[in-house]
């Protein structure tokens, strides 16, 4: 998984995954806003590993233009990774969901993986009304069947040193009854995750909303699965988050 705005880093991953069997794909970078992004997926798909590229990402949380993702040049350089059969994985804060509405709307045949689901606001004290925005952007994005959700980061927004099960609880039940468990996938977040999670050996992890739910759909989404191969190499790179 695509840490940093580098070239580089996406062809480390692509080489690892190429020595290593447990990674199965890798979600890359590369500057959309570029004439060549094209030619420059193409090099990377050409290179070592370049078969287990399957989607990039921009950290489009960090940037302050509300239609980032509607800019003439990156509509073209997405227009270049969907030709190519890859997808686009979206990493926002919730503020920012309606780009990420319009990308899906301007992009049917794009598929799209929604980051830390969309950065909901989980410490309770912190929400202050905005846990409806976050849940209506949520079935706004769900509507459009070509995007999925990764479930991750969600104590990364948390009380790192007081959060509990119950926070995440809205959360989780709002991102199943939208996207359903089908279209639903967790990702570890490691480093990121490991910081909160600190300090709280003994104590139920957040993955236990959904496998302490009465809900089939809910168990169902915690079934064994293959092992995740998205991981961060470069714990200092907080930029992940």
């Amino acid at each position: 998984m695509q840490c940093i705005a580098s070239l580089p880093e996406t062809a480390d991953l692509l080489a690892l995954a190429d020595e290593d069997p447990l990674i199965g794909a890798v979600v890359g970078w590369t500057d959309l806003t570029a004439a060549d992004a094209g030619d420059t997926l193409d090099a990377l798909r050409a290179g070592t590993g370049g078969s287990y590229l399957r989607a990039v990402r921009h950290l489009v949380q960090e940037e302050p233009d509300p239609r980032w993702l509607q800019q003439p040049a990156v509509e073209r350089g997405l227009r270049a990774v969907q030709d190519r059969g890859l997808g686009y994985d979206v990493l926002i804060h919730s503020h920012q969901f309606p780009q990420a509405i319009r990308l899906a709307r301007r992009f049917p045949e794009l598929p799209l993986v929604l980051d830390h689901a969309g950065k909901p606001p989980v410490d309770p004290r912190a929400r202050r009304g905005t846990l409806p925005d976050w849940q209506r952007g949520v079935r706004a994005l769900a509507g459009f069947p070509q995007v999925r959700c990764k479930v991750s980061g969600l104590i990364t927004e948390a009380d790192h040193r007081a959060w509990t099960v119950a926070d995440i609880r809205p959360v989780w039940d709002t991102l199943l009854a939208a996207f359903g468990p089908h279209r639903l996938m967790f990702g570890s977040d490691w480093p990121s995750a490991s910081w909160p999670a600190a300090g709280r050996a003994g104590r139920p992890p957040w993955t236990s909303c959904c496998t302490a739910s009465p809900s089939r759909r809910s168990r169902h989404c915690c079934a064994p699965r293959r092992p995740a191969s998205t991981t961060c190499p470069r714990p200092e790179a907080r930029s992940c988050r």
